[in-house]
């Protein structure tokens, strides 16, 4: 009997560990670019290997730079292609804020211009929210699973399936069919 008590308690306790430990998950703090040097003409440059500046801006023009990395490029027929970030890691508050351009300068010539708006793909815009939370932390309810009820504000259930909390703050860590019922109730599974 006392050996099963034992393993409640250490299984309630690694489940609250598990839901007050951060999510996060390693997203490349890279980004792949291609693009097309040409002369003053129009034309591609020579294949070879050109020194480029990339840096990322908060503005069209001027503006402040958010980020900056120096590669070697190879090109054919002008074209090369890139994954910024390799040198210095794009990490994820150069995109906080409006829209961010990127500017190259080849081989020590003046930057060119125009800049390139960095946008959006379509799945990605759907990242900016979370069941409409803004980003950052989520400040409504969140449920992990199928089939939870969740009626109390800022409740929570981390996983497993019918769960439900009903009360503020309540929390439910899994399982299946547990009820966290009344404020700042909790069931760990």
């Amino acid at each position: 009997m006392y050996c099963f008590n034992f393993t409640k308690v250490l299984m309630l306790a690694l489940i609250i560990l598990l839901l007050t430990i951060s999510i996060h998950a390693d997203v490349p703090q890279v980004m792949n670019y291609q693009g097309r040097l040409t002369d003053l003409g129009g034309n591609p440059v020579a294949d070879g290997s050109y020194s480029i500046i990339f840096s990322i801006y908060d503005a069209a023009t001027a503006g402040n730079s958010k980020w900056t990395e120096t590669q070697s490029i190879t090109t054919s027929d002008g074209l090369f292609a890139v994954l910024l970030g390799t040198v210095n890691p794009i990490i994820d508050t150069v995109f906080n804020g409006t829209t961010r351009y990127l500017s190259l300068e080849v081989a020590g010539d003046p930057e060119l211009i125009p800049r390139t708006a960095l946008v959006t793909v379509p799945y990605a815009q759907r990242v900016s929210t979370v069941d409409g939370a803004s980003v950052g932390n989520i400040t409504s309810k969140l449920s992990i699973g199928p089939g939870h009820t969740l009626s109390g504000d800022s409740a929570g259930i981390g996983g497993g399936y019918n769960n439900v909390a009903s009360g503020t703050g309540s929390s439910v860590g899994g399982g299946n069919g547990n009820s966290a019922v009344g404020q700042d109730a909790s069931v760990a599974g």
